[in-house]
């Protein structure tokens, strides 16, 4: 579950183009509650049946993991990963669901020690889950991905998802708080306002991005040229 920042990167884009709508308190906090509650059945079965088999039990049969650098089928990744002697635990701090209430995303702290019961843990790090509900009603991860994270607390007492994150019927997802995050809010509320069919990118886009913007028109113009040089369809040509 292990990602680097360039992988984060490509989650963060995949969620910023999904638009979630604001639906009634009922309605939102049912699909979202069974969504939290499929996650933190998949971190106890973990913990109580094994890693490996959990992986198999909640991952779709299309999911996708990282690994190495590529995106990969995630049932194949873990089949035959040996981890009995292994423990990963970890909670959804934070969860957001779609207004069709079928799809949605978690998000929160894990810890992985590489004995069970070990005092310290091995690793620390940050997960993040997309959620579908399959035909059958069953919530199922399509994409699992997650990254090292030190400084990151484990603490279940802080889990925030319940129905005083909605106000007046809606879901507040922006909690304002104090703090470093601060001037994270501000960059990406700069970052919208500036953003303007992508020209935004050019400011706050990592140097791959900007490379990628600035290839656009290039881009627009070849495949316009190609257009022009291929033969309609049908045409013989002698």
């Amino acid at each position: 579950m292990i990602l680097n920042a360039a992988y984060m990167k490509y989650l963060y884009l995949l969620l910023l183009y999904w638009s979630i709508e604001s639906v009634t308190y009922g309605q939102e906090e049912s699909s979202l509650m069974q969504m939290v509650n499929a996650e933190k059945s998949f971190a106890g079965y973990a913990g109580s049946t094994g890693i490996t088999a959990a992986f198999m039990k909640y991952l779709d049969d299309s999911a996708k993991v990282f690994e190495g650098g590529k995106i990969l089928n995630g049932k194949e990744v873990w089949r035959d990963r040996k981890t009995d002697s292994m423990e990963l635990s970890w909670y959804p701090e934070y969860a957001e669901v779609a207004a069709s209430g079928n799809f949605g995303y978690t998000t929160g702290p894990s810890i992985f020690r590489l004995k069970k019961g070990s005092k310290e843990p091995d690793r620390k790090g940050y997960f993040n889950s997309i959620w579908e509900k399959d035909a059958k009603g069953e919530w199922k991860v399509l994409l699992d991905m997650g990254t090292a994270s030190p400084q990151s607390e484990y603490d279940e007492c802080k889990i925030e998802y319940s129905g005083q994150n909605f106000t007046s019927g809606k879901f507040n997802k922006h909690k304002k708080e104090n703090g470093p995050n601060d001037e994270i809010v501000k960059a990406e509320e700069s970052f919208i306002e500036k953003y303007d069919n992508g020209k935004g990118y050019l400011t706050y886009g990592s140097e791959l991005i900007k490379m990628q913007e600035q290839a656009l028109p290039l881009r627009a113009t070849l495949d316009s040229l190609m257009d022009t040089l291929r033969f309609p369809e049908n045409q013989e040509i002698i």
